[in-house]
């Protein structure tokens, strides 16, 4: 039997018990009570940074509070990460990191852990990337392609957005998949690469399939193939590098949003629902797919999930190749 005095002990714990519950469920019901900082860390205009701007205002309007975007550009994304890994984790901040998030830790000393500093809040989509040649070169099928790499008599050339960078990284992985060595040529962006590859500079290149649509509409350009599991919606007859003979080969961008480690559970939830929503009204679905962004959705464990995969993917290719980052 439990004695008078430990009933009285357990009806009292009962009682702050169940008055805590009463104070802290306004405060979590509140959420949120002010506006919110949305990190882009790269500058305005870009494709990171059009869709933070896409889903902040329906967000904004869903929540009833402001979300702010600060661009906070820097290292490949690393500074606007590190600002978003010291924040209070209450809500009131949170970034959109694309891919290169996975990589960074791989090829810098980072301030923060890749995973364990932040909270998954939701995969936004995935972009994938056009393998591309000139339209006067031999190579009218992928596989006619990585014939003729493998049988140059010397290496052909492939255009990058320098070392480490992700259609770096996705073109050492199919080299790898495919048995094939070409020369890396890094540029500045996608323009000045597609210029030099429609002038036959370079024999190969893996783009943003945003970014050479139109010149591949135009026939300045070829398209052999696109790196995704599934076709794009944007070259529906265009095989996938995996149909086209290498089996297994899928690389691309992402986009995603995270808050700090620690989290409200709560918040996270309401976030990830919120966001959910947003993602598949008409308007908006409309608009990431002119920006090439295949819609994924779902819970913060898939993108968790997700994180994990993309950071021991390239940790293996940067490790096999023997990247080491651009001296500065």
């Amino acid at each position: 039997m439990i004695g008078t005095g430990r009933l009285r002990a357990l009806g009292g714990f009962l009682m702050g018990t169940i008055a805590w519950c009463l104070i802290a469920a306004p405060a979590l019901a509140a959420y949120p009570e002010r506006a919110i900082r949305l990190i882009v860390p790269f500058p305005p205009g870009g494709t990171s940074d059009q869709v933070a701007r896409l889903i902040a205002t329906p967000l904004a309007n869903r929540l009833k509070q402001p979300v702010l975007i600060e661009n906070r550009s820097g290292l490949n994304g690393i500074i606007g990460t590190e600002i978003l890994a010291r924040s209070a984790p209450d809500g009131y901040t949170f970034a959109l990191l694309p891919s290169g998030h996975a990589i960074n830790g791989s090829l810098n000393t980072l301030s923060y852990d890749t995973e364990k500093s932040f909270t998954p809040l939701l995969l936004i989509g995935t972009v994938p990337l056009l393998a591309v040649v000139n339209p006067a070169s031999p190579a009218t099928t992928f596989p006619k392609f990585i014939e003729m790499a493998r049988t140059a008599a010397k290496p052909m050339s492939f255009k990058s957005g320098g070392i480490g960078g992700s259609d770096h990284l996705a073109t050492e992985l199919l080299m790898r998949s495919a048995g094939i060595k070409m020369l890396n040529v890094p540029y500045k962006g996608d323009p000045p690469a597609a210029v030099d590859l429609a002038g036959g500079q370079i024999d190969f290149g893996l783009f943003n399939i945003t970014s050479v649509l139109q010149l591949v509409k135009a026939g300045r350009l070829r398209a052999l193939a696109v790196s995704s599991e599934q076709r794009s919606p944007l070259l529906p007859d265009l095989p996938t590098v995996d149909e086209s003979g290498v089996k297994g080969y899928t690389a691309g961008s992402w986009h995603a949003f995270f808050g700090p480690a620690g989290m409200p559970v709560d918040v996270v939830r309401q976030l990830n629902t919120e966001m959910n929503a947003i993602l598949k009204t008409p308007e908006i679905a409309k608009q990431l797919a002119e920006l090439g962004i295949s819609i994924e959705g779902g819970g913060p464990d898939k993108l968790g999930g997700f994180l994990s995969v993309e950071v021991a993917k390239w940790a293996r290719i940067i490790r096999d190749a023997g990247i080491t980052p651009e001296k500065k």
